[in-house]
């Protein structure tokens, strides 16, 4: 027979534990939590520009053309039209 406890209950069992040892613990327990997430979710905001800049990156570098030497001759060898 195996026995299943659900994360929350889990959870709770815990926290009924740390606040009969002191009130400060769940503070910070509770204080740890948020600041994981907030982490988590900091990550996640990252990977996501990270990986939008990579692919506008790779798009634009398909469709670059980069300019030579012999380009920049024949655009200087023609004169200016007058304004």
């Amino acid at each position: 027979m195996s026995l299943v406890i659900c994360a929350d209950a889990a959870a709770a069992v815990v926290a009924v534990a740390m606040t009969a040892y002191s009130p400060s613990v769940l503070a910070m327990n509770e204080m740890l939590r948020q600041q994981l997430h907030m982490t988590r979710e900091f990550i996640s905001v990252q990977r996501r520009l990270h990986h939008e800049l990579v692919t506008s990156l790779h798009s634009a570098a398909e469709s670059h053309r980069y300019t030579t030497l012999s380009d920049t001759r024949r655009v200087s060898s023609t004169p200016l039209s007058p304004v």
